[in-house]
């Protein structure tokens, strides 16, 4: 997913592209620069805070590729702020806010949107009775699906669980796990990229995230999803909104993500270029408002065929229309 959203930036703008490395890995083949060479970074043990600093500081635009867990993504987009830099994602307060899901749980029932009831637990004291199992055990904070547990009732607790100091405890909701793309201006206006299926298989009461498949088409609840994003605010860029989808019950919101989401890799390959998203993006940001291309995006990407993608990134299998 980084090496695409380098490649696809580099051919949306005339300028070079700085990218990071850990030092402990191989050198990388770039395909992501035309004239200019691109310059890899590396960073080796306990450099990473003062580089990514410098380089936020030095860079035009910065796009930061973490996770919210720990507040690890938050950190970073609040050092980007400090040092007057310009970041390609969500603020800080919106990042905390879809980061802690049970704020997001209490946001989106706040404003009428579907969304499980949430409750704080500490897996070591038990979980209540009185909730109504099955239901999921995770992280308060968690992204891909990593530490998430299904449990049909408070005695059926996995021993790896009890190592989470704070988590949050939802009711199973039953459907297809999905997962929504939208691109979102500076302006806090959301434009729909599409809908897929994600991946997502159960192992021994553990859910395994395994990539995803798009498009995957549902009837209805689009404006609820676009809903959901805009009324966060704050956010920009790539968003993704993992929901669950039932024939007759519809749509149920599950979490929002303030950042770039693996899906990514799979719509850019059934784009007609590799400015197609990119381009939009940064003309969202810098320049011309979404406009035009915003109408274009929220009636349907330019898209031919489908795309299957795994956990990692990497594109298995893309098919014509």
């Amino acid at each position: 997913m980084r090496r695409a959203l380098a490649e696809d930036f580099a051919w949306s703008f005339d300028g070079r592209m700085t990218m990071t490395l850990d030092a402990r890995l191989p050198d990388e083949r770039d395909n992501w620069h035309l004239s200019d060479s691109p310059t890899i970074v590396r960073v080796g043990p306990g450099e990473e805070l003062a580089t990514f600093t410098r380089l936020a500081a030095e860079s035009d635009y910065t796009l930061c590729i973490a996770p919210e867990t720990g507040g690890l993504l938050e950190a970073r987009a609040r050092i980007i702020e400090s040092v007057g830099g310009r970041s390609l994602g969500s603020s800080p307060e919106a990042i905390a806010l879809c980061g802690d899901k049970l704020r997001l749980g209490e946001h989106l029932r706040a404003i009428g949107i579907d969304t499980p009831i949430t409750i704080r637990v500490n897996p070591r004291d038990g979980l209540p009775r009185d909730f109504p199992y099955p239901a999921v055990l995770k992280p308060i904070d968690g992204a891909g699906s990593i530490d998430t547990y299904y449990v049909e009732s408070p005695s059926d607790v996995p021993e790896s669980a009890l190592l989470m100091k704070d988590a949050i405890l939802q009711p199973f909701v039953p459907g297809t796990p999905m997962s929504a793309s939208f691109l979102v201006d500076s302006d806090g206006r959301a434009a729909s990229i599409g809908a897929g299926r994600q991946l997502v298989t159960l192992r021994s009461g553990r859910f395994v995230y395994e990539g995803g498949i798009v498009p995957f088409p549902i009837a209805g609840g689009g404006s609820r999803l676009l809903d959901a994003v805009e009324s966060v605010p704050g956010l920009l860029g790539w968003i993704g909104v993992d929901f669950a989808w039932d024939e007759s019950r519809g749509i149920t919101v599950l979490e929002i993500n303030p950042r770039v989401t693996t899906s990514y890799v799979g719509w850019r390959e059934l784009a007609p270029s590799r400015t197609a998203i990119a381009g939009v993006w940064l003309g969202s940001i810098h320049g011309p408002r979404l406009g035009d291309e915003r109408s274009r995006l929220a009636a349907g990407p330019p898209i031919s065929g489908s795309a299957r993608f795994s956990a990692d990134g990497r594109v298995d299998r893309v098919e014509s229309a």
